[in-house]
């Protein structure tokens, strides 16, 4: 990455969701992130069954009682992303969950 960051006339971004995978873009040479995609910070396990439980919701107030919840996941991953990112550029897409990514696939 050095070798090409003395020619390139383009700057090369990482797609990176979560701190970690911002660090190892960074250590490959990358000058920030092109795309972090909101919705794949909820595929952990606790985290899925909150997105589902909000999808599912059947009112609005239950609905923003799960956002509620799912945003504060959020604000502590953007937060640990910024710090590592230190200053460096990082293009976020606002949440769009496909439901075929996020509901179960059993039939229960």
């Amino acid at each position: 990455m050095n070798w090409c960051s003395e020619i390139a006339k383009v700057k090369v971004r990482a797609n990176a969701d979560a701190p970690n995978d911002a660090k190892t873009a960074l250590d490959f040479g990358a000058q920030g992130i092109g795309l972090c995609r909101t919705e794949h910070m909820f595929f952990k396990r606790e985290r899925i069954l909150k997105m589902r439980q909000m999808i599912l919701s059947s009112t609005e107030e239950e609905q923003r009682k799960h956002l509620h919840e799912l945003e504060d996941f959020q604000r502590t991953d953007f937060h640990q992303l910024f710090k590592v990112m230190q200053g460096k550029p990082v293009t976020i897409r606002l949440l769009d969950p496909p439901l075929h990514e996020f509901l179960p696939t059993e039939e229960q």
